[in-house]
């Protein structure tokens, strides 16, 4: 990983050379005190990080390790030439609080929303990017909202039409994921899959009917 203060949120190499990176090299942050360094950091970045992966690493030495096997949205923030991170997701009860604490400051605190902030939605494999879209703004993962939180976030958000990017997925079909802005669909990434079982793969290949 660069020096914090020559990272540059808007590009795919130095993004993940942060998931790469030891945990020695990062510092952790809750909630609060996470939105309190948004506000006074020299630059921002939200990450919808996408894994598909799902293999548990034997030591977790590292954000990408951490991250393996659910989505996560992380925010980062370099201050003081130190890159600070938070972690919200939909694979526990307290996670799902930080994702709706994060959004629910975006929508309210005032502070905070003038603050410049690069959102990149990431797919990876493996430790690798597979796919990625940067949007200049915030934007938010749409999974688990209002999950261990006020049930009217939801309300909140349909009037700030703020981006998001979701995603649908099917273990034997596909994993499709999407970043939505203004009615408008970009998507970011589309895996199709067959079961060749399913297929009679053995009774094609002694055809040779392919």
């Amino acid at each position: 990983m660069k020096q914090p203060k020559n990272l540059n949120f808007g590009s795919v190499y130095d993004i993940m050379s942060i998931f790469r990176t030891s945990w020695n090299n990062l510092v952790p942050e809750q909630n609060q005190s996470m939105v309190n360094v948004m506000k006074k950091a020299d630059k921002n970045a939200t990450v919808h990080f996408y894994p598909l992966s799902h293999f548990r690493k034997e030591k977790i030495k590292t954000l990408a390790d951490w991250c393996y096997s659910y989505w996560q949205q992380v925010y980062f923030s370099v201050l003081d030439n130190k890159v600070h991170y938070a972690l919200g997701r939909g694979s526990g009860s307290g996670t799902r609080e930080n994702h709706n604490f994060f959004i629910n400051a975006f929508l309210e605190d005032e502070e905070l929303k003038k603050k410049d902030i690069i959102t990149s939605v990431l797919v990876s494999y493996e430790n690798e990017a597979l796919a990625y879209y940067f949007h200049k703004g915030y934007a938010y993962v749409n999974s688990n909202i209002g999950s261990n939180w006020e049930g009217d976030i939801r309300t909140k958000l349909d009037k700030s039409r703020l981006p998001y990017s979701d995603y649908s997925s099917h273990p034997c079909l596909r994993t499709k994921i999407d970043f939505c802005n203004n009615g408008k669909r970009k998507n970011v990434y589309h895996a199709m899959t067959e079961d060749i079982t399913a297929k009679n793969f053995h009774r094609l290949l002694k055809s040779k009917k392919f």
